[in-house]
């Protein structure tokens, strides 16, 4: 398994203790992954506000990020594969569920747009958009949920409206939230 078995011993799990985070990291991405570490996965919700500002100064800046990797003893990255995403409705069509629901970032856009009718996923129930932005996207979050219901979507729900992340915006989000069944851009 590895060259150096008496070093590899010390890892939970000797496959992949040759990989840093990052060169995992960069090995996973492109085979439709989104890889996580140990500073995105803490959640600073209550924590005292020094806390909070450490948490988001080494999210968002690389060199931090990076003095933190070095810093811990082990590697710690969660991989998780983007299933939400309407290219995998082919793993869960016909399984007996009430409703299919996915999830649209511009990231994703260039597999499978947002301007693709639901009529070619072939379903056998109907189809929500479960979350999209409300901060971050080239796109108005009226023009989403427009361009959603013209495509054939049952219904659309923003994320977040309590979330601190680059997607999120509540404002935006609750203003969604109003909007009447007569057509999006319609505030009530």
């Amino acid at each position: 398994m590895t060259t150096h078995p008496a070093l590899a011993s010390y890892a939970k799990y000797p496959a992949v203790h040759w990989f840093s985070f990052y060169s995992l990291r960069d090995y996973l991405k492109p085979l439709g992954f989104e890889c996580l570490d140990r500073f995105d996965l803490i959640d600073p919700t209550g924590k005292a506000t020094l806390a909070q500002t450490v948490i988001r100064a080494v999210r968002a800046v690389p060199l931090l990020r990076f003095l933190g990797q070095v810093a811990t003893p082990s590697t710690y990255l969660v991989a998780v594969k983007g299933s939400a995403h309407a290219s995998w409705l082919n793993l869960v069509k016909g399984t007996g569920l009430d409703f299919y629901q996915v999830h649209w970032y511009d990231r994703l856009d260039p597999r499978l747009p947002l301007t693709t009718p639901v009529s070619e996923f072939d379903l056998d129930r109907p189809i929500v958009l479960g979350e999209l932005p409300t901060r971050g996207s080239a796109w108005r979050v009226d023009d989403v949920i427009e361009t959603a219901r013209r495509m054939g979507y049952a219904g659309a729900w923003v994320w977040s409206l309590r979330a601190d992340d680059d997607a999120s915006d509540r404002a935006r989000a609750l203003a969604a939230l109003r909007l009447t069944r007569g057509g999006a851009g319609t505030p009530t």
